[in-house]
């Protein structure tokens, strides 16, 4: 991957190993803003930092950004050469969500909200070993507690209720996350 290419962080109109999208425009990117660390394989310790990331953006649904490699660290060098000759391509966002900002929606599942905390460079991205989901507590979510949230996603019935607030998304995103004419304009409303 040439030097002056961008990571694709989040693409909202592809669904990530658990089954969900995550809508990037409801990624909150403060906590990232002041500490945009890049982790190798979301090991969280000070040995696993390969640098960090800059001029991130959004554009076409799609969170992006540049990686600033460590190369006075032997490992980072290491990892920069692999993306440098283009056999690494891929990172992986590691995110802190509330549970109730997953919804069932028109068959699909869609993270309406989350908090960035770190970028991870790793070899197979949006693989289920290499996401990784935090609690409010910076505690990570297991397998099962994941399948068990979609689980009971599924179960709930839809209730619009007067405290909605209407998120607007692109043609492109509507399109991209299966949306058509047919689909009723509630499903595109957003829980308090």
């Amino acid at each position: 991957m040439p030097k002056n290419k961008p990571f694709i962080f989040n693409d909202e109109s592809i669904e990530n190993s658990y089954g969900f999208f995550i809508i990037t425009e409801g990624i909150s990117l403060m906590r990232f803003e002041n500490n945009p660390v890049m982790l190798n394989n979301h090991w969280n310790n000070t040995e696993s930092v390969l640098g960090h990331w800059e001029n991130w953006y959004i554009e076409n649904g799609q969170l992006l950004g540049y990686p600033v490699f460590d190369l006075e660290d032997e490992l980072a060098q290491k990892i920069a050469n692999k993306v440098n000759g283009g056999h690494l391509k891929g990172c992986s966002m590691g995110i802190i969500f509330n549970p109730e900002d997953l919804i069932y929606v028109g068959g699909k599942f869609l993270l309406l909200k989350c908090e960035l905390a770190e970028v991870s460079i790793v070899a197979v991205p949006s693989n289920k070993a290499s996401v990784s989901l935090y609690k409010k507590e910076n505690e990570a979510y297991t397998e099962e507690e994941i399948k068990s949230l979609c689980l009971s996603l599924k179960k709930k019935e839809f209730e619009i209720n007067d405290n909605m607030k209407k998120i607007t998304l692109s043609i492109a995103t509507l399109t991209a996350l299966g949306f058509d004419k047919t689909t009723p304009k509630w499903t595109l409303r957003q829980l308090n």
